[in-house]
């Protein structure tokens, strides 16, 4: 029997090998990614102080994505601690994604680059480290988006 141009007994088997997929661990393992970006977020707050900059768009963010990490964390609790191939990929993907989502937070609370896309395309550039951007002048953001920027990079 076809179905969309594939067999049908195919596509029952992987919808069944979804049901297998370790969501439990991949919550826990995102909760962790997130916590970490959270923590590196609060590091910017030390600079915008120390430049007399707006810091409330840094707390926010750290705010934001430490509840989202500590949210996901309570779900993720009771996680297996067994990584099969299917689950690594679908974490890595998931840990890129989300990443870049909430690590555009600081840009576009703070209104330095205005679109949530170009927000989020600085922000996959900085965590793979390829360099592009979207700024015209790099040096007319304030230094401590400047230094999320930095650690964005570094943490790519």
């Amino acid at each position: 029997m076809q179905g969309f141009g594939y067999p049908l007994k195919s596509v029952v088997s992987d919808l069944l090998a979804i049901k297998r997929l370790q969501f439990f661990l991949l919550l826990c393992l995102i909760s962790f990614l997130l916590l970490i970006i959270a923590m590196m977020m609060s590091l910017t707050i030390i600079v915008a102080l120390i430049y007399d900059e707006d810091w409330e768009a840094m707390v926010i963010s750290a705010i934001v994505t430490a509840l989202a990490g500590l949210s996901l964390r309570r779900f993720g609790k009771d996680a297996s601690k067994e990584v099969r191939k299917r689950d690594g990929f679908l974490i890595v993907a998931t840990g890129w994604i989300s990443m870049s989502l909430f690590g555009a937070l600081p840009y576009v609370i703070h209104g330095a680059i205005p679109g949530f896309t170009d927000a989020f395309f600085e922000t996959v550039s900085g965590f793979t480290t390829t360099g592009a951007t979207i700024l015209q002048d790099i040096e007319a953001i304030p230094k401590s988006l400047l230094f999320w920027r930095s650690m964005t990079h570094w943490i790519g």
